[in-house]
């Protein structure tokens, strides 16, 4: 499979902690800790307008 495309994501350094720390535990990079998070993300589905970010991460608004 052909990577070609990139994402640039501006982080705390606590959250720049918390992935390296969560990739380290699971013995892989965190790249490939972000790539298995997007692999994992549920089916695309139409969004209410006003959804707040923090309920989509845990898709509490589907309930």
């Amino acid at each position: 499979m052909s990577r070609e495309k990139y994402i640039k994501v501006r982080l705390s350094e606590a959250e720049h902690q918390r992935l390296a720390e969560c990739a380290d535990s699971l013995g892989i990079t965190m790249s490939e800790l972000i790539r298995e998070m997007v692999k994992n993300l549920p089916p695309v589905v139409a969004i209410p307008p006003n959804a707040n970010l923090s309920d989509l991460a845990w898709g509490s608004w589907r309930r």
